[in-house]
């Protein structure tokens, strides 16, 4: 059986995806979502956020591991998240996650906010 043919009509979630575009565009005729951290946020990933489908990006925090310095604008607010005695990540840097990659997109931080949050809806309709 074709791989193709078994998951055509499931929904697919690549969590803290990193792949090349030339994955992205193999991806485009199945439904893949793209589970994006910041971990994931690195210049070498730039092109890959740049042209993930914007109605197949989720953002995760993979809380309490994974972070990334570069997500943040300035050094207090990643102090306020990764200071001396709490040194985990939270939920909370998600919307630190979106405002980058709204900039790095061109876009309003309000307008990727709502996308991933239909997104989030539309992956998940079937358990809510």
């Amino acid at each position: 059986m074709n791989l193709d043919n078994l998951i055509k009509n499931k929904k697919i979630l690549l969590h803290s995806f990193q792949g090349k575009v030339k994955h992205i565009n193999k991806f485009n005729n199945l439904n893949v979502y793209y589970s994006i951290s910041s971990g994931c946020f690195t210049s070498s990933n730039y092109e890959m956020l740049k042209n993930l489908p914007l109605n197949k990006i989720l953002f995760e925090s993979d809380s309490p591991s994974m972070f990334n310095k570069a997500v943040y604008d300035d050094e207090k607010e990643y102090n306020h998240f990764f200071s001396e005695n709490k040194k985990n990540n939270s939920p909370e840097s998600i919307k630190y996650l979106c405002n980058k990659l709204a900039q790095l997109r061109n876009m309003k931080f309000e307008d990727l906010a709502k996308n991933v949050y239909n997104n989030s809806l539309e992956i998940l309709k079937e358990f809510i």
